[in-house]
């Protein structure tokens, strides 16, 4: 069969509002590794990603005339959706569409009666319904009857929806085959990480090497994923990182999850191999937890090859910390920040402002934790509770502000603000926002950190092509709407 993965249109603009030339492009990994077990599976298959037009996916289902289309999207995709729905019932009436990703498995319920031309919602992880799913495709759409033992899928029986309950995890990733990223054509051209890792070299690989969180925070919705970490083992991961670099030559890597170095004793193993395998001249980035770093981890992570470490920071304020249940302390945070420094890597750092409970005072402790403590890069985003958290689906937030639109086309963290906290305005958290970049990123001391990248030809790349979208947008837009922070 012909299978085509599209990921819902959404431009750069709707994503990152006027950060759009700093953001990441790098296409959802699940369709790649769906793609390549498809393809493992017989089928040809094709993948477009959210920087297609609508009018550019009915061209390539014109041309590829798939018999079935996979559609993912996120809760700020949700908007989009009814229009996909539109162009695939006037280009191809008779092709079976299906969808999946984090918003629709939140609500796959609403979802079919919301889209009709939709047959099914495949909850959580596919790589197993979906292959089997297929399987009764083979004669057209297959009939309700067919569908009540794949586990992870939602669909129509008449007027009756159908919940086959959770979908069947995959428990040993090792299972899952390396993605073949030829299935989007100029991946590593076409595609980069965000601006807080422009010195990285390109080609540059997207690397997802766990499932599952244990943690319980109030703005964040996982748990489809299950409480339990699932990794990759050292062994896959070494010979995926051999992989790129034979057959795509990659030199840098961004590792996605946050718990790549949870485990200390693994950590260090894999450093050890990365020397010996001389992989360690392939640099990377990471996530972390601020509870296990000290100076001597950072050490062994850099010499095996790690250059950046980003930590969900949040907040500077300890009640705000509390009230995002985030289970850490100001001075735990500040001595992980602090250790990773000192050990060799440059820390990125993410917080929230506008979060339940926030005042001036707390925001100031926010812009004062920044300043005072060792951190490379920052990125600060409007708090917003998503659906499928704690302050979304108890409705915990009206406690403590209000929510000023169910539009989910601006709930991007980056630019719509859809929540504000008692005692403040929209307005207030922009200028909080726009204060704290000034505030870090002006700095003398942060700029000549800066210029110790001027020989470094990936930040020259990066540069180009930040001018050369400005040169474009700012006729349009002007300079105040384009730079708004400073």
């Amino acid at each position: 069969m012909k299978i085509l993965l599209c990921d819902v249109p959404v431009s750069m603009e709707k994503k990152f509002g006027s950060f759009k030339r700093a953001g990441s492009t790098f296409p959802p990994y699940n369709l790649l590794l769906l793609g390549t077990i498809l393809r493992r599976h017989g089928h040809t298959v094709q993948v477009t990603t959210d920087d297609y037009h609508l009018d550019d996916v009915a061209e390539v289902i014109r041309s590829f005339e798939p018999d079935l289309i996979g559609l993912t999207y996120m809760t700020l995709g949700e908007p989009y959706v009814a229009a996909f729905c539109d162009m695939t019932e006037r280009e191809c009436p008779k092709v079976p569409l299906v969808v999946g990703g984090y918003h629709s498995s939140l609500y796959p319920e609403q979802t079919l009666r919301c889209f009709p031309r939709v047959l099914a919602v495949f909850k959580g992880e596919a790589e197993k319904s979906l292959p089997q799913f297929l399987e009764l495709c083979g004669f057209g759409s297959p009939e309700a009857s067919e569908l009540k033992d794949i586990k992870g899928i939602v669909y129509r029986d008449g007027e009756i929806v159908v919940d086959n309950g959770p979908a069947e995890r995959i428990e040993d990733l090792d299972d899952l085959p390396f993605p073949e990223y030829d299935l989007i054509p100029g991946y590593f051209s076409n595609f980069r990480a965000a601006a807080n890792r422009h010195y990285f070299k390109s080609p540059q690989a997207f690397f997802l090497t766990g499932r599952g969180c244990p943690y319980d925070c109030h703005f964040c919705g996982r748990m489809m994923l299950g409480r339990t970490v699932r990794q990759n083992s050292i062994e896959y991961n070494i010979e995926h990182i051999r992989f790129v670099r034979k057959y795509y030559g990659i030199q840098s890597i961004v590792y996605a999850d946050e718990f790549l170095t949870q485990n200390r004793k693994n950590m260090y193993r894999f450093s050890e191999e990365l020397q010996r395998n001389n992989l360690h001249k392939v640099h990377w980035a990471c996530s972390g937890r601020i509870n296990n770093m000290d100076v001597e981890f950072a050490r062994v992570l850099r010499q095996g090859g790690c250059r950046q470490i980003g930590y969900g920071l949040e907040s500077g304020s300890q009640k705000i910390l509390d009230l995002l249940n985030k289970k850490a302390s100001i001075e735990k945070m500040s001595a992980a920040v602090r250790a990773a420094h000192e050990g060799g890597l440059e820390v990125f750092g993410n917080f929230m402002i506008g979060c339940p409970g926030e005042t001036r005072e707390t925001i100031e402790m926010t812009r004062r934790f920044i300043l005072d403590n060792p951190i490379g890069f920052i990125v600060i985003c409007f708090f917003t509770p998503m659906p499928g958290t704690f302050y979304w689906d108890q409705g915990t937030y009206k406690e403590y502000g209000s929510l000023v639109s169910e539009d989910f086309s601006i709930f991007n963290t980056f630019a719509g603000i859809p929540f504000v906290p008692h005692g403040l305005t929209a307005d207030d958290l922009q200028q909080a926002r726009n204060r704290i970049y000034r505030d870090f990123y002006l700095r003398p001391k942060r700029l000549m950190r800066e210029a110790r990248h001027l020989g470094n030809p990936s930040s020259w790349a990066f540069a180009a092509r930040l001018a050369a979208g400005l040169a474009t947008d700012l006729p349009v837009n002007g300079l105040k709407r384009l730079f708004p922070t400073f």
